[in-house]
């Protein structure tokens, strides 16, 4: 899930800006919550306790899962601008954790057009490309080998510009790569969702949300 995150984050500005603030409300409510379970034990020790309080420490969550990928190669990443125009999560919104499912849910709808709209103009440039070398070959046929030749080599400009600069093959793969990847995280996090319902305690569960957002943007360079 935190590939998503790091390509929404890294090819839509807006989105970054939100993970980093959700990040740092976050950390200050763990904080938060931190101070707070120190001050009741304080308060259950009593006056004249020996014992010196230490604040009850929560190891992040990415500490209980060492198999998970902590650092990704973003360099080769090509997913450039599918992603653009994709609404950011609320940054104050109440269940942190379902803003993160509406953003995958969005994206995936996204990728899942700019697919469908790569392959099929991937499509339209090369049956116009193969119109163009048939008809340079069609002319060099007919006795005038200055304008087949002319058309034959625009044809494969077009055509080697198309694949090598424009890259919508993979391009149309990354973006359903993208997808699957955006769809996956937003079914855990519905599932997340759900468990944290069954806690009773309001305040538990909310601190659970808090861990598993830290836990999810920690691959995420700040913006």
């Amino acid at each position: 899930m935190s590939e998503f995150l790091v390509e929404a984050a890294r090819h839509n500005p807006a989105i970054a800006h939100s993970l980093k603030k959700l990040r740092q409300r976050a950390e200050a409510a763990i904080r938060d919550a931190a101070v707070a379970d120190t001050v009741l034990d304080a308060r259950d020790l009593g006056p004249g306790g020996d014992d010196i309080v230490q604040p009850r420490t929560r190891a992040p969550s990415s500490a209980a899962h060492p198999g998970a990928r902590p650092n990704i190669d973003l360099e080769k990443s090509w997913s450039t601008n599918l992603l653009h125009g994709v609404a950011a999560p609320d940054v104050f919104a109440v269940k942190p954790l379902a803003e993160l499912e509406l953003l995958a849910l969005r994206s995936a709808q996204q990728l899942r057009r700019r697919h469908a709209r790569l392959r099929q103009a991937t499509v339209a440039v090369t049956v116009l490309t193969i119109a163009v070398l048939a008809a340079g070959a069609y002319t060099a046929t007919l006795g005038d080998p200055k304008l087949a030749g002319g058309l034959v080599l625009g044809g494969t400009v077009v055509l080697a510009l198309v694949v090598l600069k424009w890259q919508p093959f993979r391009r149309a793969a990354r973006s359903a790569e993208l997808a699957e990847l955006a769809d996956a995280m937003a079914t855990n996090l519905r599932l997340r969702v759900r468990t944290l319902e069954e806690e009773q305690d309001a305040r538990a569960r909310q601190l659970e949300q808090w861990k598993a957002i830290v836990d999810l943007t920690d691959a995420v360079k700040p913006g």
